[in-house]
């Protein structure tokens, strides 16, 4: 077991954490049983990153997450997710490519990475953040990829959603995010056409890396969505297990019975926090968007 695991005050040994590569049909509900649930499940993963980053912009208010720290170099630790591919051409103006004495490449790609804007604040902490793809279990480490944000394109601290751009000269990479891109949009509709499930509540399936480690999935009944007066979009409760470091991560909503919207199937992303009431604590999301269906 993981040190980080068997020591978190959250979620003492992580029990219900899977391993991303391990998550099988029997980990989901009876209802959700499917070839296809499971390949959208796993079509998901796949675009999932941990994110490392070590700058505080001073540009947070003082008020918000890390606020006080801003200016600082304060290493954290976050999940995100890819959600769109784009061939830009070329010449390519990335920071390698700008640097002195550098030569353009001919042909570039950039790739969308949404997450928690708790976590990444704007471009100045974008550009200090590593983006790990691939990174399953230990036994990839060998096998991963990473890239430098960049730009970032959407912030909004009220909906707690960030979109940043990474960018890529490996063509083999940038063609193999876009087929699991347009793979995600035939399984979202496939999925769409048979809900809402057969079963009394709703299912959240968080996918991400806790305290920075390989990706793990949770599974977890949706508890609640509920409206917030800074955001247009509901957020939801879910029962998933989250950890440290899972912020920013996508949670993928199957629709039960009591889902007031059947004819949508969100995918929200994972909020650095825990609403607490007298009895229970519910993680929840940021606000759900249209921008990344």
């Amino acid at each position: 077991m993981n040190a980080r695991a068997k020591y978190c005050n959250k979620n003492p040994g992580h029990p219900g954490f899977i391993p991303a590569p391990e998550f099988s049909l029997h980990h989901l509900p009876l209802e959700l049983q499917s070839d296809i649930v499971l390949r959208y499940v796993k079509n998901c993963s796949a675009r999932t990153v941990q994110l490392s980053t070590r700058y505080v912009s001073p540009e947070r208010p003082e008020n918000y997450v890390f606020g006080q720290l801003k200016g600082r170099t304060n290493p954290r630790l976050a999940s995100g997710w890819v959600c769109g591919v784009y061939f830009l051409g070329g010449p390519c103006k990335c920071h390698e490519c700008s640097a002195e004495g550098a030569q353009p490449r001919a042909r570039c790609w950039e790739l969308t990475v949404v997450t928690a804007c708790s976590c990444v604040y704007n471009s100045e902490e974008s550009k200090a953040t590593k983006v790990t793809f691939f990174y399953d279990d230990e036994t990839s480490r060998n096998n991963t990829k990473s890239l430098m944000g960049g730009e970032v394109e959407y912030a909004n601290a009220g909906e707690d959603r960030c979109a940043f751009a990474c960018i890529t000269h490996d063509e083999a990479f940038a063609v193999q995010m876009d087929e699991l891109r347009k793979e995600r949009v035939f399984l979202w509709q496939s999925i769409l056409s048979v809900a809402p499930f057969n079963m009394q509540h709703s299912q959240c399936i968080v996918i991400s890396h806790p305290h920075g480690q390989s990706k793990f999935i949770t599974v977890g009944q949706q508890v609640e969505i509920t409206s917030r007066p800074e955001a247009s979009q509901p957020y939801y409760k879910y029962m998933a297990d989250t950890c440290p470091g899972s912020a920013g991560g996508p949670v993928l909503v199957l629709p039960g019975l009591d889902c007031p919207d059947p004819g949508w199937l969100p995918i929200v992303l994972h909020h650095s926090g825990a609403l607490r009431d007298t009895e229970n604590s519910h993680n929840f999301s940021g606000d759900r968007s249209t921008l990344y269906v």
